[in-house]
């Protein structure tokens, strides 16, 4: 059958890369309209019974009482839910960012209940589908693809003798310990090109063995916003682009978005070999992959000497994303998994009921610990509010004394002032009459005789 909608659960304000390329371009494309589960904040359980298939994304479980709500409702309706992934939240690297942070730490125990007790799950590559079997068996692919309707096609060019050489890097500021795994080498192309090349680090931090270098551009992320970062990326000018990714299980898992959005800009890019790229990077054909600083050195110096072989690369690249990664050609594919899922119905979980009720117990014992935060730290706002406002009223006092005696003082002045202003008029009228004229030489022949 043709699934004509869906109901799609979110908290977010925006529409992220994450939505666009998982939800709303697909969609759309497949002729598959959305049925909002929330607005303005608000939960609405009754958009469950509008749509055959519910949907929702990595963050949202976080929200745990109303994510267990959207469970049981549709549950109890024989409706499927699907949970959206795109990343291995369990598998952060000890070092990334949001690891660090705790960004996604008072989340995690609710996600896992998601893993496990969502009906199925759809995930962007086929490693990150092996990695999450063991928690659900039903898991489906559907990779991430280019939508040109927003993304536009840039056409390459050969510059030849034209310096320098630009080499951009496009993320966010989690990929800050992905760009140290290549400082070196980017450290000796500028060492040895000097001038001749130039970097710009948009959304992430350079290398700190770069930070200094004069030919090094960092542009802070300005937003989140997918259709606006198309707009700033569109502004963004380079001759050669890097995506670099350390070794571990979690970049592994990752897809291939920044080889789509290079493309579609028309650069041609050096790529670690993992298997993001690997998969869609020939070396040598349409791009570079590097598994070795060495590597890495090398085929940018390649790249920085042959303007043509940028051409080559940046022209065979789009080329084949318009013929094998768009999403346009490829929507029927979420039509045949949601079919798929709706056929298969309701799942149980594959756990142990004791297992799973201790699962949901944690999850819902940290939410409650995490609202108790939260309500402390506005309660400490209040109070450090209430004694900032109490600190400033007192300051007001202070100042508005003050200002009473400087203009008390500015009166006196000015009274002075004045007074002062009559006693030389009158000595100017004083010693210019008559008489002080005429009776001048008995004064002075007074001060003489006083003197004697």
């Amino acid at each position: 059958m043709t699934i004509d909608r869906i109901a799609f659960f979110t908290y977010s304000q925006g529409v992220s890369a994450l939505e666009q390329y998982r939800i709303y371009s697909p969609l759309k494309q497949a002729g598959i309209d959305i049925v909002p589960g929330i607005r303005d904040g608000k939960l609405l359980l009754e958009s469950i019974n509008e749509a055959p298939l519910i949907l929702f994304q990595r963050d949202f479980s976080r929200s745990f009482s109303d994510y267990l709500q959207v469970l049981e409702h549709a549950h109890f309706m024989g409706k499927p839910v699907v949970l959206d992934l795109d990343d291995h939240l369990l598998a952060l690297p000890q070092y990334h960012p949001d690891r660090i942070s705790g960004y996604y730490a008072d989340g995690l125990a609710a996600f896992l209940h998601a893993l496990i007790n969502v009906d199925a799950i759809t995930v962007t590559t086929h490693i990150l589908r092996e990695a999450l079997l063991p928690y659900n068996p039903h898991i489906y692919v559907l990779p991430n693809y280019l939508d040109n309707e927003l993304w536009h096609f840039r056409k390459s060019k050969l510059t030849t003798n034209q310096f320098p050489v630009r080499i951009l890097f496009v993320g966010t500021p989690t990929h800050k310990p992905d760009l140290e795994l290549i400082a070196k080498p980017l450290a000796q192309i500028s060492q040895k090109y000097g001038g001749g090349v130039s970097f710009c680090f948009y959304g992430a931090e350079p290398p700190e063995i770069l930070s200094n270098h004069p030919n090094v551009t960092y542009i802070p992320l300005r937003t989140y916003d997918f259709q606006k970062f198309i707009s700033d990326s569109l502004q963004l000018e380079a001759d050669i682009a890097i995506a670099p990714l350390e070794n571990n299980l979690f970049n592994c898992c990752k897809s291939s978005i920044k080889y789509f959005e290079y493309t579609a800009l028309g650069i041609p890019g050096v790529f670690s070999a993992l298997p993001p790229y690997a998969e869609v990077v020939h070396d040598g054909e349409n791009g570079f992959l590097a598994a070795t600083p060495e590597e890495w050195e090398r085929k940018l110096e390649l790249l920085i000497e042959s303007p043509e072989l940028r051409l080559q690369f940046a022209q065979e690249a789009q080329q084949r994303v318009q013929q094998n990664w768009l999403i346009q050609y490829h929507a029927n594919e979420w039509q045949e998994v949601y079919n798929q899922i709706i056929t298969l119905g309701v799942q149980q979980a594959q756990v142990e009921p004791n297992i799973n009720s201790a699962i949901t117990a944690l999850a819902g014992q940290l939410e409650e610990y995490h609202s108790l935060v939260n309500l402390e730290m506005l309660n400490l706002k209040d109070e450090q509010i209430q004694k900032l406002s109490v600190e400033n009223e007192a300051l007001n006092q202070k100042l508005t004394e003050s200002l009473k005696n400087i203009n008390l003082r500015d009166e006196q002045i000015q009274k002075l002032f004045v007074e002062n202003k009559g006693l030389q008029l009158e000595i100017v009228d004083y010693t210019s009459s008559t008489s002080w004229k005429i009776t001048r030489p008995l004064r002075h022949l007074s001060r003489l005789v006083r003197r004697k």
